[in-house]
C-alpha cells in the first residue's frame, strides 16, 4: 500500500537543512513555517475547505494516510502527481480528504469522513454516468442504457472481450440509472463474475471507492455495430441508433477504432426527422429552480414530489398544505421544504406562492377547483415575462373523455369508434370538448391562460387515466378506481360489473406518471430551449399518460379471482351492480367502471422520450387485494 508524499514547506526546510548542513541559502528560512490555506487555495476554488485541508496536512497521523484506491485501472488517476492534478479534481480531492481525515481520526468513520466519502462517490459516479449527468434528463438515461444493452447483445455472437474497466463502467452506469429513473436493471453482480464484486469495506489502511473505467474496446465491436446499423428496427428508433454509435465511440480508444466510430456516426447522420429529444452537440444544463407544488399529501402529488425531489434535491420547493400539522407530516420526509399554509380556497396564498416560483405543479383537486387554477394563473402572470417565463404543469384526468357516455347515459357499453382520442394528431379535438365534459371547466381556464401569452406563462396539461400502484408520498399512497373496485369486491363478496361490462379505460402506473411530470419539470428547468417547445407548452401541450388498456369487467373478474385465491372472499363470481348504488357508494370512481375513456399518449413518447417501465395493472392486482384486505381487516 502506497502512502501520500505530503510535504509542507517546514518539511522542505528540515530536509534541506539536513542535506546542506548549514551551507544553503539563508533565504529559505524566511519562508512560512507551514503550508497556509491562502497559498494552497489563493482563489478559493477548491471543492473542499482549504483551511481544513491545511490542518489535515499538518496532522502527523493524517500524513501517514494511504492513498485512496479509486480503480484497478492504472490510467484512471496518476497518483504520483496527486497534488498537481488532483486539486482540480473534486472526486480525487474529496477522496484525499477522506483518507486524511479517516487516518487523523484513528480509523473511525465520523460525520466528516462520511461527507467526504459521499462527495467522492458522487463525483466518481458523475464521471461514470457522465452522459446522463450532462444531459440531465431521465429519458436520456433510459436511452443511454438501451444503447448499452444493444452493445452487450452485439458482443455475444463474436465473443467480444470487454476490458474490466468497461465492465465496471457498465455495471455502475446500470446501477445508477436504475436508482435515478427506476429503469429495469440490464446487468447485476452475476453478469461479470470475474470482477468478484464485493461490498465496500472499512479499514484503517485504505478505503475503496467505486472504480472508474478505461476507455478501450475491440475492433470486433465496431464491425458488429456497423452490421446492426442496417437493421429495420432503427427506422423507429433512430435516436437510439445514434446514441449506440456515440457510446461505442466513447468506449473506443484513440486511433483507427475511434475514427471508425466517428465515420460511422457521420455517415448515419445526426439530424434525423424523428429525433426530437437528442442533440449530441448540445448538452442540456439545468439550474436550480424554485418549484411550487400542491397536493403533496395526496396520491398523485405525493408520488410526483418523491420523484422530483429524488432527482433534484437542490431545487427550492414550496408546498401548499391545509394546516401546520399536515406540513409537519411533509417535513418529516422533506425537512427543507418551505410551507405555504392554506386551502385551495385561499387564493391569495396560492397566488403569492405561484408568483415566486419558476415552476408550478398543480395536483390538489386540480381538475375540478376553478379558484385554485385562477389563482395560479394570476400569480404566474404577475411576475413572469417572455424573457423570464413561468411554467405551469397542470393535472387533469381522462374522466373528461367520458362525456359522451355520461350525456347519453351509456353505462357498460363498448366504446364507439369516435370515442378514441389521441394527444398528437387529435390534440385539437381533445382541447375543444363540449363544456358538459367532466373537468372541462378547469381545463378551459388553463388552456385560456396558455393562449394569452404563451411566451410568458408556459402551460402543459397532464391527463392521466386509471392510475394504479402504491404511491411513495408522505401521506396518501392509495389511488381510487382500482382500490375502490377491490374494496367493493371484498365487501360484497363478488366482482361488481356495471351494465354489460364492455367499457374500456387506459391505465398507467403511478411511478410512470410521476416520471412524465418529472420530464416536463426538467424541460422547464433546462437552459437549452429546443425547436419543439411549442409542442410541449401552450395550446398543444396536452399530454395523455397511458401504458395499457383494460376492460372493466375483466379487471373485476381478476380481482374476484385473486381475492378468492387469497381467501378473503368465498367466490370468484362477478355480478351486475346497479349504477345508482355504485355511484352512491363511491361517486364518479364507481360510475367510471361503466364509462369509456380511451386516450392514446403519443405526445409524451414523441417529444419527451417518455418510456413507461412499471408493472402492468394485471400484475399489480394481487398487491391491491392484499392492501385492501388489510385495510378492511379481512387479511
Amino acid at each position: 500500500m502506497q502512502h501520500f508524499s505530503v510535504r509542507t514547506i517546514d518539511d522542505e526546510r528540515k530536509q534541506t537543512g539536513r542535506n546542506c548542513k548549514g551551507q544553503c541559502d539563508k533565504r529559505l528560512t524566511s519562508s512560512p513555517a507551514s503550508l497556509s490555506a491562502s497559498l494552497l487555495d489563493p482563489f478559493q476554488s477548491l471543492a473542499v475547505d482549504s483551511k481544513r485541508l491545511q490542518v489535515l496536512l499538518n496532522d502527523f497521523n493524517a500524513r501517514q494516510a494511504p492513498e485512496p484506491v479509486f480503480s484497478v485501472e492504472d490510467d484512471f488517476q496518476n497518483f504520483e502527481s496527486v497534488f498537481r492534478s488532483g486539486l482540480i479534481d473534486p472526486a480525487l480531492l474529496n477522496a484525499v480528504m477522506l483518507s486524511l481525515a479517516f487516518t487523523a481520526n484513528g480509523g473511525v468513520m465520523n460525520e466528516e469522513c462520511l461527507i467526504y466519502r459521499g462527495q467522492a462517490i458522487q463525483h466518481i459516479r458523475e464521471k461514470i454516468i457522465g452522459v446522463e449527468a450532462r444531459l440531465g434528463t431521465t429519458s436520456q438515461v433510459q436511452l443511454h442504457m438501451g444503447a448499452i444493452q444493444y452493445l452487450l447483445n452485439a458482443c455475444e455472437p463474436v465473443v467480444v472481450t470487454l476490458t474490466q474497466g468497461i465492465k465496471r463502467a457498465i455495471f455502475w452506469q446500470d446501477l445508477n440509472s436504475s436508482i435515478m429513473v427506476g429503469s429495469k436493471r440490464i446487468v447485476d453482480h452475476t453478469t461479470f463474475t470475474e470482477l468478484e464484486w464485493q461490498r465496500d469495506s472499512i479499514a484503517p489502511d485504505f478505503f475503496e471507492l467505486p472504480p472508474g473505467f478505461q476507455s478501450n474496446v475491440t475492433a470486433q465491436l465496431l464491425r458488429e455495430v456497423e452490421n446492426i446499423r442496417d437493421e429495420p428496427v432503427w427506422d423507429e428508433h433512430a435516436d437510439l441508433l445514434l446514441w449506440l454509435i456515440c457510446i461505442g465511440g466513447v468506449f473506443a480508444p484513440d486511433g483507427p477504432v475511434r475514427s471508425g466510430y466517428t465515420a460511422l456516426l457521420r455517415s448515419t447522420g445526426f439530424e434525423r426527422p424523428s429525433q426530437h429529444s437528442i442533440n449530441l452537440n448540445e448538452f442540456t444544463k439545468m439550474a436550480a429552480k424554485s418549484v411550487f407544488i400542491t397536493g403533496t399529501t395526496g396520491f398523485i402529488g405525493g408520488d410526483a414530489f418523491y420523484a422530483l425531489h429524488k432527482a433534484h434535491p437542490d431545487w427550492k420547493y414550496t408546498i401548499l398544505v391545509r394546516s401546520e400539522d399536515k406540513g409537519k407530516d411533509v417535513q418529516k420526509q422533506y425537512p427543507n421544504v418551505k410551507l405555504a399554509i392554506g386551502s385551495l380556497d385561499d387564493s391569495k396564498v396560492i397566488e403569492k406562492a405561484a408568483s415566486e416560483a419558476d415552476i408550478v405543479i398543480h395536483t390538489a383537486d386540480s381538475s375540478d377547483h376553478q379558484g385554485a387554477a385562477k389563482a395560479i394563473a394570476a400569480g404566474l402572470r404577475s411576475t413572469h415575462s417572455s424573457s423570464n417565463p413561468g411554467y405551469w404543469i397542470h393535472i387533469s384526468g381522462t374522466g373528461i373523455l367520458c362525456w359522451y357516455d355520461m350525456d347519453n347515459k351509456r353505462y357498460g357499453e363498448a366504446p364507439l369508434p369516435e370515442q378514441a382520442y389521441n394527444d398528437l394528431e387529435g390534440v385539437d379535438k381533445v382541447t375543444s370538448l363540449p363544456d358538459t365534459a367532466f373537468h372541462r371547466d378547469v381545463d378551459k381556464i388553463v388552456l385560456d391562460e396558455a393562449a394569452k401569452d404563451p411566451s410568458a406563462v408556459k402551460v402543459a396539461i397532464v391527463c392521466p387515466p386509471t392510475i394504479y400502484g402504491t404511491g411513495r408520498g408522505p401521506a396518501n399512497q392509495r389511488s381510487r378506481q382500482i382500490p375502490g373496485l377491490t374494496e367493493t369486491t371484498l365487501e360484497k363478496g363478488f366482482g361488481p360489473i356495471i351494465g354489460a361490462g364492455e367499457t374500456e379505460w387506459d391505465n398507467v402506473h403511478v411511478h410512470d406518471l410521476s416520471n412524465l411530470i418529472l420530464l416536463l419539470s426538467e424541460r422547464a428547468a433546462s437552459s437549452h430551449k429546443q425547436s419543439d417547445e411549442q409542442e410541449i407548452w401552450g395550446p398543444k401541450g396536452y399530454f395523455f399518460a397511458e401504458n395499457g388498456k383494460h376492460k372493466w369487467s375483466q379487471i373485476s373478474a381478476l380481482i374476484a379471482k385473486e381475492a378468492k385465491k387469497q381467501g378473503v372472499i368465498d367466490s370468484d363470481e362477478t355480478k351486475v351492480l346497479d349504477v345508482d348504488e355504485a355511484q352512491k357508494k363511491l361517486g364518479f370512481q364507481a360510475l367510471s367502471w361503466g364509462l369509456n375513456s380511451r386516450g392514446e399518449a403519443k405526445r409524451a413518447r414523441k417529444f419527451l422520450g417518455w418510456k413507461p417501465v412499471g408493472e402492468s395493472l394485471e400484475e399489480w392486482i394481487p398487491e391491491s387485494v392484499q392492501i385492501e384486505a388489510k385495510r378492511l381487516n379481512k387479511a
